[in-house]
């Protein structure tokens, strides 16, 4: 229980330290790619794209996963329902064009879903 109060916060703290040190000064030879990072993968953490026309759906999207966030939160931090299980999921489609793109993909539940609400996020590529 103590594990998702405490070790999420460490993480991420940790990555805006390890961001926030400064790259070395070196300048890279002139056909050389540059690294946007130190340390991390390049758009490891990179803002979601949206579709500007979409404005009111991108409002609710974000909207939604915000009270989610918020119910999980709560329940875990008043209500000491922190239990976290995992559920990955693995596939595929077809595409536009009729190739295959395999996906992958992870729900995560927040809570043991006593009390009638289980939060769930599910994220993937």
């Amino acid at each position: 229980m103590e594990y998702f109060r405490f070790v999420p916060p460490t993480i991420i703290a940790s990555l805006v330290v390890v961001n926030a040190m400064p790259s070395p000064q070196n300048t890279p030879a002139p056909n050389t790619p540059s690294a946007s990072s130190r340390f991390l993968p390049p758009g490891l953490f990179s803002v979601p794209q949206t579709n500007p026309n979409q404005q009111l759906q991108n409002t609710g999207a974000g909207l939604g996963l915000g009270a989610i966030a918020g119910i999980a939160g709560t329940n875990c931090l008043f209500g000491g329902n922190c239990d976290l299980s995992f559920r990955p999921s693995i596939g595929g489609a077809l595409d536009a064009n009729g190739q295959f793109v395999p996906q992958l993909g992870v729900t995560t539940q927040v809570g043991d879903g006593n009390g009638g609400i289980g939060t769930t996020f599910t994220g993937g590529v």
